[in-house]
């Protein structure tokens, strides 16, 4: 998802997120998007996407 995309991301919308770490993939929907604009070591930038129990995720690595 782009930095773009994931600005326009809103509490209750639905997501979906990679397997990780022995977890499942899944799908959650979204509590609270984080506003500060992060930057990974690859140079993408994301914003913290808090999906309850799912966990919290960058928004570059969910898609909607």
């Amino acid at each position: 998802m782009t930095i773009e995309e994931a600005r326009q991301l809103q509490p209750g919308d639905k997501v979906f997120y990679p397997a990780e770490r022995g977890y499942a993939s899944g799908s959650a929907r979204i509590r609270e998007v984080g506003i500060d604009v992060n930057t990974s070591y690859r140079g993408q930038q994301y914003l913290w996407v808090n999906l309850g129990p799912a966990g919290v995720w960058p928004s570059c690595r969910l898609r909607k």
